[in-house]
């Protein structure tokens, strides 16, 4: 309307001046004198800066829109940028160019949304973002979304706070003009939304203007589309940016996957943050998988202990749940905190899932493929066992995990993989709360494979067939490691680092030979701590121990380990111990007089 008001004025201003210089008035704007050109377009350009301030200002109010309304204001506080923060700059772009793709599928209401695993920095993508597009919008909301009901808290001025004040209290609404904020006088809540439900102050808050800016709403950590539904903008000229660890939201809009730093990136927010540099920052990227949040918490930790980023890596290495879980002033409760609201959901949900993860979470990381779940499935309980065997119920259990982004699988969804640091979070809550079902079944799983079900023999053939071109060996490995510190679970643990060294002992390759000495060492020292030394099951790992030192020309070492073996044997009853140790006084005395030609008479 300003517009065409502005145009008649001009027209008439036109006119007026031509009429006064004498000219005729036919076509008014043909006859115009060379000084009356200016003043036309004086006209104009007022008319049009009339107009922009018009939408500056927000254009014609509406009916029932409150005035604190009616000047471009953010809703709502987004988090703070955290200093040092690497910028995204190519997610922004994407995220930029997201809402022109929208555009030309005729979308009015355009939806992205940014997903990615607890802790990957998909807040802080979406409040630069937010922050960055300022002068794009009208209007900027910022709604968090984690469970449906804090949004009615942060919406509904009616609503009681936990410690009794108001919602009319603590509802923030920074009006700003221009550049400078400007504090509403309303106590952050309009007058006009008083008595109104949660979804009708959305409503009011988004009602769309007359003009023809657009405006923004962010969804901070939305479960699901269905979860904000209600809450969606009214209008067309809205643009609506979700976060949340749930991938499926291309039913909605376009969808971007955040995904943790990579190399290059975390060594350089590493030197930004507290000046770690070269080998040592690579390493702390590897040991925290590249994940914003944690490279943060540790930057914090070495500058609040006043230690250096080697040690730090020392103390992970020792106590990594401990190290993970320790509070910074910087960084909150913890990185384990994040992944721990995830799992209370899942927990929440689908008491399978839950148990599923649990027992993934001692598993090696990486492409955990379902068919090495379903060999040692017999050795699970059986309401578990079903959530396994039974493809249906395994896929919805997955799923489950995948809407938290606590897992990621293929595009058939026969493997999974985790990060590293939700295991470390999920392992590190199930021991602390006393639960070791989910380290047991893993052991079970991994035992009933490898046969442990005879126990372990001192086979000279050994059992090298367990593990020629097995992918699935860090598995093995990784869930000894992590469940020989489970006081219950120590001994059994001992058995699978026993039963892969001996797989590794008589194989051709050097290169997988010498890996037998260090896991027998380790088996060994546990069964000495918990068995104590004369015990079958230290016998058979001095003897193969000694047999692999043997094999790879480490002589002396060897020999030893031998002598110890004899000398335990002495000691107990082989018959009694077992038809796997029937034969080992014979084995032993072969093996002494093939290997000890020349050596001390005491072996």
């Amino acid at each position: 309307m300003l517009v065409i008001l502005g145009s008649v004025l001009a027209a008439g201003t036109a006119i007026a001046i031509n009429v006064a210089t004498g000219g005729s008035v036919p076509h008014p704007f043909d006859q115009l004198s060379g000084w009356a050109w200016p003043a036309v377009g004086l006209a104009t350009v007022l008319t049009a800066a009339i107009a922009l301030l018009q939408r500056e200002e927000g254009g014609p109010p509406t009916t029932s829109a409150p005035a604190v309304l009616k000047k471009r204001l953010q809703f709502g506080r987004a988090p703070a940028l955290t200093p040092h923060l690497v910028p995204r700059n190519e997610m922004i772009k994407s995220i930029q160019r997201g809402w022109t793709k929208s555009l030309s599928r005729g979308r009015t209401i355009r939806v992205q949304a940014i997903y990615g695993m607890p802790g990957v920095g998909k807040t802080q993508l979406a409040a630069a973002y937010f922050s960055k597009s300022r002068f794009r919008y009208a209007k900027r909301i910022w709604i968090s979304a984690e469970y449906p009901e804090s949004i009615d808290r942060q919406l509904s001025p009616d609503q009681e706070g936990a410690e009794g004040e108001s919602s009319k209290t603590r509802i923030a609404v920074s009006v700003t003009a221009g550049q400078r904020p400007v504090r509403s006088n309303l106590n952050g809540v309009p007058d006009t939304t008083q008595g109104r439900s949660a979804a009708e102050v959305f409503d009011v808050i988004s009602r769309p203007r007359h003009f023809r800016w657009r405006s923004l709403v962010v969804f901070d950590n939305a479960v699901t589309l269905e979860s904000i539904r209600e809450y969606l903008p009214v209008g067309r000229l809205w643009d609506v940016l979700v976060t949340s660890r749930n991938p499926a939201w291309s039913v909605a809009g376009t969808s971007h996957e955040v995904l943790p730093f990579d190399q290059s990136e975390a060594v350089r927010f590493l030197e930004h943050r507290s000046s770690i540099r070269g080998n040592t920052a690579e390493k702390i990227w590897s040991e925290l998988g590249g994940l914003p949040l944690g490279l943060e918490q540790a930057a914090a930790f070495i500058e609040e202990a006043g230690i250096t980023a080697e040690k730090y890596l020392a103390l992970l290495a020792v106590n990594r749940d401990r190290v993970l879980n320790a509070p910074v002033s910087s960084g909150g409760a913890g990185v384990a905190a994040s992944f721990m609201i995830a799992y209370e959901r899942v927990l929440s949900e689908s008491a399978e899932a839950a148990q599923l993860l649990g027992m993934l979470s001692y598993f090696s990381p990486d492409s955990i493929d379902r068919n090495l779940l379903l060999q040692g499935s017999l050795a699970l309980p059986a309401d578990f066992r079903d959530t396994v065997q039974d493809e249906l119920r395994y896929v919805q259990a997955i799923t489950k995990l995948r809407k938290y982004s606590l897992v990621f699988s293929n595009a058939n969804g026969e493997e999974v993989r985790l990060h590293r640091l939700t295991q470390a979070a999920i392992r590190s809550h199930l021991e602390g709360v006393g639960n070791d079902s989910s380290a047991r079944w893993a052991q079970d799983v991994i035992s009933r494979i490898l046969g442990l079900a005879y126990g372990p023999t001192p086979n000279t053939n050994g059992g090298g067939s367990l593990i020629a071109g097995n992918r699935h060996v860090p598995h093995y490995l990784a869930v000894a490691d992590n469940t020989a510190h489970v006081e219950n679970l120590q001994e059994s643990a001992a058995d699978i680092l026993y039963r892969l060294g001996w797989a590794f002992e008589p194989m051709a390759d050097p290169k997988f030979r010498s890996l037998a000495p260090p896991l027998l060492k380790r088996a060994l020292a546990i069964f000495k701590g918990k068995l104590g030394g004369a015990h079958p099951k230290v016998l058979a790992t001095l003897t193969n121990l000694s047999f692999a030192l043997i094999d790879l020309g480490k002589h002396d070492d060897g020999y030893q380990y031998l002598q110890d073996a004899i000398k335990i044997a002495d000691q107990i009853d082989l018959n009694e111990a077992g038809d796997g140790f029937t034969g080992l006084l014979q084995i032993l005395e072969e093996k002494r007089d093939r290997g000890c030609r020349g050596c001390d008479e005491d072996i």
